[in-house]
């Protein structure tokens, strides 16, 4: 396999940069793996140039816009209510959330969520905040089963949502965003945010905080 054939692969295969740059990840431990048993003895994916990601952006709920898409969602769809506030208030990734079983939800003392299957490969714990384990406890007694969702995405109800309460460039995953956005404005440590969010890198997190004026003019003021 030469590099060429490596990029048409994932030019074929992939829709986006981020997925793209994943895939030539994994065809470069393939070949590492098969230099190391002496199968092949070249690696043509450290020829392939990685695909610009575009990560400068973030989008994140403003006040206003979750005041009116939990109006939208208790008004027109409340039965998926505890599913949007689990998400704005956990970080969960929605493959983590959906994937949820109540053996991974422990009720015990402040309660805990706990993951075992994540993006990283590493196993977290988040706790829960008040709202979030009223969600849970509501789910628990209206689902049978052990699965907490009995769906693995939100459905077309989330598109209807976001057009009644005219929320522009906003996904599920941006829940995420907003979570630990507003964790940052708040004051909490990067770190502490990274363990919460199951970020790889603190420089993940770091996308997160917010230098304003008023932040460094406080932050002098410890001085």
């Amino acid at each position: 396999m030469l590099p060429e054939d490596i990029t048409a692969w994932l030019a074929k295969n992939t829709s986006s940069p981020a997925t793209s740059n994943r895939y030539k990840a994994v065809f470069s431990l393939i070949f590492r793996e098969a230099i190391r048993n002496r199968k092949v003895s070249f690696n043509p994916a450290r020829l392939v140039s990685p695909a610009r990601e575009r990560n400068e952006r973030i989008r994140w709920l403003q006040h206003d816009e979750r005041a009116r898409l939990l109006r939208v969602v208790g008004k027109h769809y409340p039965e998926h209510l505890p599913e949007l506030i689990i998400s704005l208030r956990s970080g969960m990734r929605l493959s983590e959330q959906y994937g949820l079983k109540w053996k991974d939800i422990d009720f015990r003392g402040q309660g805990q969520i706990h993951l075992s299957d994540t993006k990283n490969g590493t196993s977290r714990s988040i706790p829960m905040a008040k709202d979030v384990r009223t969600c849970f406890e509501a789910l628990k007694k209206a689902r049978n089963g052990d699965a907490v969702f009995n769906f693995k995405a939100p459905g077309d109800w989330w598109d209807d949502v976001r057009k009644k309460a005219e929320i522009e460039d906003y996904v599920w995953h941006c829940n995420r965003h907003t979570f630990c956005t507003v964790l940052s404005e708040k004051g909490v440590a990067l770190k502490v945010i990274q363990k919460l969010a199951g970020h790889k890198t603190i420089a993940m997190t770091a996308r997160y905080a917010k230098a304003t004026d008023t932040a460094l003019s406080d932050a002098v003021a410890l001085l």
